[in-house]
């Protein structure tokens, strides 16, 4: 019997570790949905026919969003400490506000 109570114990420390470290991935994967509209914004702009072109936003930390599109590069980012965000095409960069 206390075989069965240990069992369970532990599985269940199991499952709690496993669902924070799942919760903790998604939540540092947030910008993931900025690099998916880029993805989708690149993709849908080949298809318009008139040549290559690219285009790219970040949404700021006031929730303000900057885009641009370029012919060549289009690139996005924030610096080190992760409070100022960029979008660059052909070489203009355009940064957030605040």
């Amino acid at each position: 019997m206390k075989k069965k109570i240990l069992s369970g114990i532990f599985a269940l420390a199991l499952l709690i570790t496993a669902g924070y470290g799942v919760n903790k991935s998604v939540n540092d994967n947030a910008d993931l949905n900025d690099l998916a509209l880029s993805n989708v914004e690149a993709l849908a702009q080949s298809e318009d026919g008139d040549g290559y072109g690219c285009s790219v936003s970040i949404t700021c930390l006031d929730e303000a969003t900057i885009s641009c599109h370029g012919s060549t590069y289009c690139t996005y980012g924030r610096d080190t400490m992760g409070s100022i965000g960029y979008v660059c095409c052909d070489g203009n960069y355009t940064y957030c506000q605040g």
